[in-house]
């Protein structure tokens, strides 16, 4: 089977096995309960219509007084997917948002498969990989948070390019090519926890390939002509010299 029919029968598959979980959200008017109707709906929205009616939404004047809309980090402002109902007009509705909430966990799977096709797997693995993270109960456990869940539907695609072989290629390019992306999407749409966690293990794993793969635990090395042995111990001065 060519590469391309390979990737339709995945995408197949995913949205199959997306429309079995969502359909009746999509369809019948299903809704995501607890905080996913109150502040998670409630302030993109009232950014998204101040934006289509041309009034600046840089200040929130409904909660505690009024505060400068940065300060809450989970308003999503500058979330590529919520600009985008303000860039071209549409209305962010209840039904909106959970379609959207939806789609974000497909593509989530679709990251998964992507992450085993930059490790080499067979595409049928990549394929299982694919289903098994649409079935990832951090979507439905924290389905009332918005942000923890694209937070999630981003990790793959994230990770994809760190843990993959460093070797010269097309894909290798593309994924470490969409990096800043998939960071910036991480920082304003995810839940700040998650994008923490996420880039600094990611920035760990980074460090452990080429040149800089660990090559053996518990031995003596040599750094910059000093020669260290497990269990060493070293002083460190005031203006933290090791010594």
């Amino acid at each position: 089977m060519r590469t391309g029919a390979r990737w339709l029968l995945i995408l197949a598959a995913v949205g199959l096995q997306n429309l079995l979980y969502f359909s009746l959200h999509y369809t019948q008017g299903w809704m995501i309960p607890w905080d996913f109707i109150g502040p998670y709906y409630a302030l993109p929205q009232y950014w998204i219509e101040a934006a289509h009616a041309g009034v600046s939404s840089n200040w929130i004047p409904f909660q505690g007084m009024g505060y400068p809309i940065h300060l809450n980090v989970q308003s999503g402002f500058h979330y590529l997917p919520l600009q985008w109902f303000a860039w071209v007009g549409w209305p962010y509705t209840l039904t909106s948002a959970v379609v959207r909430q939806g789609l974000h966990v497909a593509f989530g799977a679709l990251g998964a498969a992507w992450c085993a096709h930059l490790l080499r797997m067979d595409w049928k693995l990549a394929l299982l990989a694919a289903l098994a993270y649409q079935g990832f109960g951090g979507f439905y456990g924290n389905a009332s948070h918005p942000d923890i869940v694209r937070a999630y539907a981003l990790l793959p695609w994230l990770m994809g390019p760190v843990v993959a072989p460093w070797t010269d290629s097309t894909r290798l390019r593309v994924a470490v090519a969409l990096v800043p992306l998939w960071t910036q999407m991480v920082w304003t749409g995810g839940y700040s926890g998650n994008a923490i966690a996420t880039l600094a293990l990611l920035g760990g794993v980074t460090a452990g390939h080429g040149e800089l793969a660990v090559q053996a635990v518990n031995v003596p090395v040599s750094v910059g002509g000093l020669d260290v042995a497990p269990g060493d111990l070293f002083d460190m001065d005031a203006n933290g010299a090791v010594k």
